[in-house]
This record gives C-alpha cells, sequence and structure tokens, in this order.
C-alpha cells in the first residue's frame, strides 16, 4: 500500500504500507455483503438445458454414483460424433455418503456433466477429470434444500486435476455447496467457487470463467470502470 491504511482490527505487518497505519479503527463499517445464493434441485431445469438423467433415476448410494462415472461406456474417452453426453449425475443416498475420488479414478467428460448430490464430494490422490472432444462443463454440486448426517463439504486436495485449462479442450468447473467449500494442492482451474466458506489453501489458481447453471439467472458478465481517480499537482 503506497498511501495510509486503515484497520477495524490489527494490522499484521506495517511494513507493508508506505504511510501511516491505523489500527483498530473503530469508525469503519463493513463491507457490503451478499447472500449465498440457493441453488435447490429441479431436474427440468437441467433437461430443458439439454441434459440427461445418468441411469434414468437418482442413484442411492455414492458407490452407485461412482462406479456409472467411471464406466466408459458412459463417458468415453473417444466420444462418438453425433452422440450427446449432457447428464445429471444425481445422489440421494439412502444412507448418508461422500461421493469420493482417488488416485485410480480419471473421469473424461466427452458433454458436460452435473454431479448433484444431497452430501459432500471429495477428492485426493490424484484423481483427473478431463474434457474431450470440445469444451465442456463440469458441475459439482451440494444442493440447497436437503439434509445429510455427514455434512455437504466439498473438497479438493493432493493435485486433483480438471484438464484442460487451456486450448484446444478447456474445461471449466462449477463448485457450490452450501457448507464448506475447500480447495488445495491443484493444477489451475477455470469456473466459478461457491461455499460458506471458500478455503484456498497452498498452490491454489482460479481462473474466473462464468459458467452458466440450468434455472438459475443468465451470465451476464461484469463491467470494469475507474473507481478511484487521484489528482496530484504536477
Amino acid at each position: 500500500i503506497n498511501g495510509n491504511a486503515k484497520a477495524a482490527t490489527t494490522i499484521a505487518s506495517m511494513s507493508q504500507i508506505a504511510g501511516q497505519s491505523y489500527p483498530n479503527t473503530s469508525d469503519l463499517t463493513n463491507p457490503p455483503a451478499h447472500a449465498m445464493p440457493s441453488l435447490p434441485y429441479d431436474l427440468t431445469d437441467w433437461t430443458n438445458a439439454g441434459f440427461s438423467l445418468a441411469s434414468g433415476a437418482a442413484f442411492t448410494t455414492c458407490t452407485a454414483a461412482k462406479t456409472w462415472l467411471t464406466n466408459p461406456a458412459n463417458l468415453p474417452s473417444t466420444p462418438t460424433v453425433g452422440v450427446d453426453y449432457d447428464y445429471v449425475v444425481r445422489i440421494q443416498p439412502s444412507t448418508a455418503c461422500t461421493l469420493s475420488f482417488g488416485s485410480s479414478d480419471t473421469i473424461y467428460l466427452p458433454g458436460n456433466v452435473a454431479i448433484l448430490t444431497d452430501c459432500g464430494i471429495s477428492m485426493s490422490g490424484h484423481p483427473v477429470f478431463q474434457s474431450v472432444g470440445g469444451n465442456h462443463a463440469l458441475y459439482l454440486v451440494a444442493v440447497s434444500g436437503t439434509t445429510c448426517s455427514t455434512g455437504k463439504a466439498i473438497t479438493t486436495s493432493n493435485l486433483s486435476e480438471f484438464k484442460n485449462t487451456v486450448a484446444p479442450n478447456r474445461l471449466d468447473v462449477f463448485i457450490y455447496s452450501p457448507g464448506t467449500v475447500s480447495i488445495g494442492n491443484q493444477t489451475a482451474m477455470n469456473g466459478q467457487i461457491y461455499g460458506t466458506p471458500v478455503l484456498a489453501t497452498n498452490q491454489t489458481t482460479l481462473n474466473y470463467i462464468p459458467v452458466f447453471v440450468p434455472g438459475l439467472t443468465t451470465v451476464v458478465g461484469f463491467r470494469q470502470n475507474v473507481q478511484y481517480l487521484r489528482e496530484v499537482p504536477p
């Protein structure tokens, strides 16, 4: 900071401030807060956007959902021309479970795939999600309005890979949970993350890309403008 700085509490490193430092300033107000948007499950929103329900019904166990996702007959590494691979993988477990991916798991995405679960999702040990045959989107969602005794946390760690962040086949990722989202130890990722809270730990790179979510407001982008103009004498 080249000028002065005020803080409502302490200032950890005044050496980073070229001007005057004012810790414990009482007249500062909190920045504006935005309510966490709700993301409930409505299959019609997804089918209207061209998605099909994987296996024709919701999965009642995380194991069954993972088996479907890792089966190359459903999501092949070499897609068939003219075949639609946009799927909703809905998990409504009869017994609470976390959908887990590990080092032996490679999920090919020949289309857009939405994993929507009542519970949580966990990744460790270098799982790979690979877009093939074009640019696609991966949705990792713990849906709103449901309960799960094991919680709704979504966690990526140990070099979880979302390929490819560069041409020709880009994969955009949308992560949402009304619980905690923890991101760390992974390659760069394109997309958006919503959580309460979102924890970004070591080696985390997120390239902001607006991802369309069926049923929510259409993405309109953002605008850049001058926020502060300072005049100085010649």
